[in-house]
């Protein structure tokens, strides 16, 4: 027969720690099947199973289980770290960020990958809050959306690049994930803007762009809002999901 390795389904926990959950989704004809776990009532969570066919045989394992917890722990290290709990930041102290530290990240930015290493990206970092704030308001009258402030950042970061270039696009893609995650390694916060991307040629934002120094055929594709975190800044629980498939 057939064997299925490492599938993923929806495990949903319906009690507490050592108590019962079932799968949403199991084997074929949709019969039931539960494990015995620690779990947090009402999560939902992928976990991965193995199912032998003609054996009726299931292996489940919940990616928090404790054995692949120690799994995961062995392999850990603080640039994985760093990856898995970066989360985006939407609420910033009016703490300025200095300008070494905009240096560190533009530097961390730079040494991102570049389509056949062309790296014909360039880096604008604002501080000036008359300026971010005349791009915000810009920014929000182009949208019609009132009350738009792309959370009152201490700086921001914006990759541009050729319109049409064939990589453009994903190098600034590259360039911001290095620069959240280098952000975040020294206790600032980010999140992703990306509101411009289909803005740029309108004439107040080219306008705007023209005094930042932005060249003309460049693009902004994203922006990294940056700032050191509120107190109250709410934060996104450690939730990943997606399909995951092993060709092995």
């Amino acid at each position: 027969g057939s064997l299925l390795r490492n599938q993923e389904i929806f495990f949903h926990v319906a009690g507490g720690p050592g108590l019962t959950g079932e799968a949403d989704v199991c084997r074929p004809g949709n019969w039931p099947v539960s494990i015995d776990r620690r779990g947090i009532p009402g999560r939902r969570e992928i976990v991965r199973f193995r199912w032998t066919f003609g054996r009726r045989l299931f292996m489940i394992i919940s990616e928090t289980h404790p054995a692949a917890r120690r799994k995961k722990e062995a392999h850990m290290n603080e640039v994985i770290k760093n990856i898995l709990t970066r989360r985006s930041i939407r609420k910033f102290t009016d703490q300025p960020i200095p300008k070494e530290t905009l240096e560190v990240l533009v530097d961390a930015a730079l040494h991102a990958p570049s389509g056949k290493g062309l790296q014909t990206w360039k880096f604008t970092v604002i501080t000036n809050k008359d300026a971010i704030a005349r791009l915000v308001a810009a920014i929000g009258a182009e949208l019609k959306r009132d009350g738009y402030d792309m959370y009152h950042p201490a700086a921001i970061i914006m990759p541009s690049n050729i319109t049409d270039g064939i990589w453009s696009k994903e190098d600034n893609a590259c360039a911001l994930e290095n620069i959240f995650l280098a952000a975040h390694s020294l206790g600032i916060g980010s999140v992703w803007i990306n509101q411009m991307q289909n803005i740029c040629d309108a004439p107040a934002i080219r306008e705007i762009l023209n005094d930042f120094g932005v060249p003309e055929n460049h693009s902004v594709f994203g922006m990294a809002a940056l700032g050191y975190p509120a107190p109250d800044a709410p934060i996104a629980p450690i939730r990943r999901t997606g399909t995951v498939t092993y060709i092995e």
